[in-house]
């Protein structure tokens, strides 16, 4: 039996920390912009892996750690499958194939390999990648400005949620793509 994402290395040693340094400064009235536990001081909003400015974090801000990473991991299976199935329908795909799709790009190695490691940023950045595809798909139908600015929004996303080379990989993805 696999241990829970809790007790992966990278998950304890960077993500807990972050959620609870995050957590516990704000809740005393500070803005966490220097972390002074890890070696002689970093900075800790300016890190883009603390992922301080990606709204989905802000959820162990406000709820005990468990259930806010219920939550949390939540909101990005489903960000994934649901635009994973909306994909798949946008090529054409019957139903019951885009479920199937849906569920094995959920269920693949580098989802869900990512994720057991303890690794949010790139499960998150890569929980983008079905939304990220499927406006593309849009805006290469018809572009409006409204699916720019989607497409402006899904990417912040997945650059702010705290693995930058994953967003810089979905790049060149998007890049070859189009």
């Amino acid at each position: 039996m696999q241990p829970p994402i809790t007790q992966a290395m990278d998950y304890q040693t960077t993500h807990q920390f972050y959620k609870f340094y995050l957590r516990a400064s704000i809740r005393a009235g500070e803005l966490p912009l220097w972390n002074p536990y890890a070696a002689l001081g970093r900075p800790f909003l300016a890190d883009p892996e603390t992922a301080v400015f990606y709204p989905p974090n802000w959820i162990f801000i406000v709820l005990p750690e468990l259930s806010a990473l219920f939550v949390f991991l939540a909101f990005h299976f489903w960000l994934a499958g649901f635009f994973f199935l909306k994909l798949a329908r946008r090529w054409a795909a019957p139903r019951g194939v885009a479920v199937g799709l849906a569920f094995a790009y959920l269920l693949s190695g580098p989802v869900m390999g990512r994720l057991q490691g303890g690794q949010l940023g790139y499960f998150c950045g890569l929980a983008y990648w079905p939304l990220l595809f499927y406006l593309v798909e849009r805006w290469r139908e018809k572009s409006s400005w409204r699916d720019w600015v989607a497409l402006v929004l899904a990417a912040s996303g997945s650059f702010l949620c705290g693995h930058p080379q994953c967003f810089w990989l979905t790049a060149v993805a998007l890049g070859f793509y189009v």
